[in-house]
């Protein structure tokens, strides 16, 4: 039997969720940053980074949630990158409230 201090952590998935601050439109975002939205399926829009590889689904009420991320870092790297995205369709979005929520 291993004991504890045989054990190593190695997180390979950040989840990260964000506010915006004001409610999206995600048709139009999807439209000019080739994302996938279809309503009548689910409820938010899914978008993709090559780097850092994560995606992230955003929902009409400006809240994203981001996953994929191999560290904090690079999580909150990801969201920042769907932030400046948001931003250029979006001039009112404001980034708020980042929280790292689960790793694994």
């Amino acid at each position: 039997m291993l004991s504890n201090s045989n054990l190593r952590h190695c997180i390979k998935n950040c989840v990260a969720t964000a506010f915006f601050g004001t409610p999206l439109d995600l048709e139009e975002i999807s439209w000019k940053k080739y994302g996938e939205f279809n309503p009548l399926s689910f409820a938010a829009a899914k978008f993709r980074l090559k780097t850092p590889s994560t995606t992230a689904l955003m929902f009409a009420s400006g809240k994203i949630v981001c996953t994929g991320a191999p560290s904090e870092d690079s999580a909150h790297e990801a969201i920042m990158k769907y932030f400046k995205m948001v931003h250029s369709v979006v001039p009112s979005a404001v980034c708020l409230d980042i929280c790292i929520e689960v790793y694994t």
